[in-house]
């Protein structure tokens, strides 16, 4: 098994680590056992044997994970898992994973000045209208026509009605991670966010809350109602009993 998710030290600054211990192993747990996407591959006994917790604690510190945070420092809600088919999905994977160490960041940014050095060299030496001398000599002068330069596909425009601080935030975001900001992807987001009755302003804040390359309505809907459950359990009467969780059909 291959892990994903680097343990970043600004964990036990994190809100999490005030919770009891066997709320902060769960995290930890998971967040080790969490696939290339975030996912966590697990029933709940085998979570809990993973972790080496019993099933009532199991349950109890899943409950506390997909429910809000309001010392949240990353601009969210505070949910850090949600519920999905086969398993748990790890909220603002990509945050986790991405997270570099002052080594790694030294190394990325030797390699981007590298590789702009390559290209730039390339550039210098080999012109757009140049024929490529280890190819066939063409039949005629005609034949050795201009290489078109590769154009930069613009960026998208501001949708009607969303503010600059939103749009800004949105286009930072993205461009942080490397992800396009093509009117294409912005039409697409805006078609899904439309079929479920948000204008561009709702469409984008959600998208951007949920950490997401893409917009995901299905994903949306699960988080709603992964919220509704955990609301439902810790509401419970008969939440604090142990016979009200070992009582249950797993």
């Amino acid at each position: 098994m291959k892990g994903y998710t680097k343990l970043h030290a600004k964990i036990v600054m994190s809100s999490i680590w005030r919770s009891p211990d066997h709320v902060r192993l769960l995290w930890i747990t998971m967040l080790a056992l969490a696939n290339e996407d975030g996912v966590v591959e697990a029933s709940l006994g085998g979570l809990a044997d993973m972790a080496r917790l019993s099933l009532v604690q199991t349950k109890d510190a899943l409950v506390v994970l997909m429910s809000p945070d309001a010392d949240s420092s990353d601009g969210t809600t505070g949910e850090r898992i949600e519920p999905c088919p086969g398993g748990w999905l790890v909220l603002n994977h990509a945050n986790y994973r991405d997270k570099q160490t002052r080594q790694q960041a030294l190394t990325a940014e030797r390699v981007r000045r590298h590789r702009e050095r390559r290209r730039q060299e390339k550039e210098e030496t080999v012109t757009p209208n140049e024929c490529n001398a280890v190819k066939r000599p063409p039949a005629s002068a005609s034949a050795c026509a201009s290489v078109p330069n590769k154009k930069k596909v613009p960026e998208a425009e501001k949708p009607e009605g969303v503010g600059d601080a939103l749009w800004q935030e949105w286009l930072a975001t993205r461009k942080a991670k490397r992800w396009a900001t093509t009117q294409r992807v912005l039409d697409g987001a805006l078609r899904k966010g439309a079929a479920e009755g948000l204008d561009a302003v709702s469409t984008l804040t959600e998208w951007l809350e949920s950490g997401y390359q893409g917009f995901f309505p299905d994903r949306r809907s699960q988080r709603r109602t992964a919220r509704q459950e955990a609301d439902d359990i810790a509401t419970h009467p008969d939440a604090d009993k142990e016979s009200y969780w070992i009582g249950e059909d797993n």
